[in-house]
């Protein structure tokens, strides 16, 4: 995997929900085994789709890979159990490779707070419904409490 020049360890990877970034030096399979396709906004763009792995290289991409196979991407993946290469999205980075990883790892870093903060969102939302449980439970023994006297 020399076309591998970061992606997140596994601690992170376990906090990361869905979507992570990965640093490129190139492309993870030989151009011509992609198939030049054309995007919704009807540029040629390149699709590789095999053996369960499928990855989607944009049009600026595509231009930026023919003129240098080495230039550096970001690619968004998502997290697959099974090992797969699946890249939503392949796009240039403009950065040295350290400016590239350093991006990637604070935007990875993000995922995983966005991540954490979903968690404690969840947990007060269900707190909160709790407390509302007991509060109507309360005035409703207090009503009956009331009533029987």
């Amino acid at each position: 995997m020399t076309y591998l020049k970061y992606s997140p360890s596994q601690e992170e990877l376990r906090e990361i929900k869905s979507n992570y970034w990965e640093i490129w030096e190139g492309l993870p399979f030989p151009f011509s085994e992609f198939e030049q396709v054309e995007s919704r906004s009807k540029l040629e763009s390149l699709r590789y789709e095999k053996d369960g792995n499928y990855i989607w290289v944009t049009n600026e991409t595509l231009q930026i890979y023919t003129t240098n196979s080495n230039s550096l991407f970001f690619a968004m993946r998502k997290k697959n159990p099974r090992g797969k290469i699946i890249a939503k999205s392949v796009d240039p980075s403009d950065l040295s490779l350290e400016g590239s990883i350093e991006k990637a790892r604070i935007l990875n870093r993000m995922g995983v707070l966005n991540g954490r903060k979903e968690v404690v969102m969840s947990r007060l939302r269900e707190i909160k419904r709790q407390k509302e449980d007991l509060e109507r439970t309360i005035q409703d023994e207090f009503f009956r409490m009331y009533r029987l006297k």
